[in-house]
């Protein structure tokens, strides 16, 4: 996002807006090479002793969610943001607890609230999926990451920026992609799996001053329809293993790793065992919380548990021996 049309379009000063723009795009370029670290060390002009939380919980299908969070700069003077993201890492960083080394998520969340605080805004963190969080006052930006932006747009005045910054492709084409999957698994397998990962139908384009994707050129794509231009900005490139891992090429060569979060067939892993079903020379090692989902694993069973060439461990610390072990045993990543 280009300074000066950042500066036209908002109220912020030619300073503020040029940092901001800058800011932006590094949050797509930062290596997270240790996932041990702590907020101080990274919060910039925001110390810890700065950040407050609400102490409270909201609920949520299966258990409860970390409540809103409040952070405040060091220096004021530059407004009010709402973020709609996540709110668990902050509530870690106040209970002590190093940064999620889970996923990349984390440390991009966090990198976004750092940008808005060293530019001297309060922010309000909230969940992208909290839908009864009602304003309180007004903000001058709005940053959702889902489909918060048009609901939460309708409670602030017409001189709110808001900034769609999209974890998925958009949702029309999400779910269509993730239909069609379901629909040929059911007709390969004789069984339908409900998709797991489904995005809620949103005016978040249409409601968005600024549209900012990472990513590939397919992601951007489905958003092009829109009139509001689409920034991209780099892939956030996390770094699990620091060292070169050696590996005997010769005897691992035919070893292959799959390794991926929930909503095992919208990412393709019914595909893969299959493969691998066809090829049993060829050994998988499945990572994941692929386990965790029971109607998944009752249709490919036979493949996951009862081959010859598959190995189910489900999740595995990325930083761990264990992962390190994996890797030296494998050619690479399917």
């Amino acid at each position: 996002m280009g300074a000066e049309h950042l500066a036209e379009r908002s109220r912020l000063s030619a300073g503020a807006a040029a940092a901001l723009a800058k800011g932006l795009e590094r949050i797509g370029d930062v290596q997270l090479r240790d996932g041990r670290v702590h907020f101080h060390r990274y919060a910039g002009s925001a110390g810890l002793e700065l950040l407050q939380c609400r102490s409270q919980r909201q609920r949520r299908p299966g258990g409860l969610r970390p409540g809103p969070v409040r952070l405040i700069p060091e220096k004021h003077g530059s407004g009010r943001v709402l973020m709609s993201y996540a709110t668990k890492v902050y509530h870690d960083f106040l209970a002590g607890k190093p940064l999620d080394r889970t996923h990349v998520s984390a440390w991009q969340n966090f990198q976004i609230s750092r940008v808005f605080l060293d530019l001297g805004f309060e922010v309000d963190v909230i969940h992208f999926e909290d839908q009864d969080y009602e304003p309180a006052g007004s903000y001058d930006v709005i940053f959702d990451i889902v489909s918060n932006l048009g609901r939460l747009a309708d409670r602030q005045n017409p001189e709110t920026k808001k900034i769609l910054f999209p974890m998925f492709a958009h949702w029309s084409v999400h779910n269509l992609r993730s239909y069609i999957r379901h629909r040929s698994l059911a007709e390969r397998r004789g069984t339908a799996i409900a998709p797991k990962r489904l995005l809620k139908p949103n005016d978040s384009v249409e409601r968005a001053d600024y549209v900012l994707c990472k990513g590939g050129e397919f992601g951007r794509s489905t958003y092009a329809y829109s009139p509001t231009p689409v920034t991209p900005l780099t892939q956030p490139r996390p770094h699990a293993i620091d060292e070169f891992i050696e590996r005997d090429h010769d005897r691992c060569r035919k070893n292959f790793i799959w390794i991926g979060g929930s909503s095992a067939v919208h990412k393709g892993l019914d595909l893969v065992l299959e493969a691998f079903a066809a090829r049993p020379d060829l050994e998988l090692t499945v990572l994941g919380k692929v386990t965790e989902e029971g109607p998944f694993c009752e249709v490919y069973r036979s493949e996951l548990f009862e081959s010859g060439n598959v190995r189910a461990v489900g999740w595995v610390d990325t930083l761990s021996p264990q992962f390190r072990s994996i890797c030296a045993n494998a050619i690479g990543l399917v």
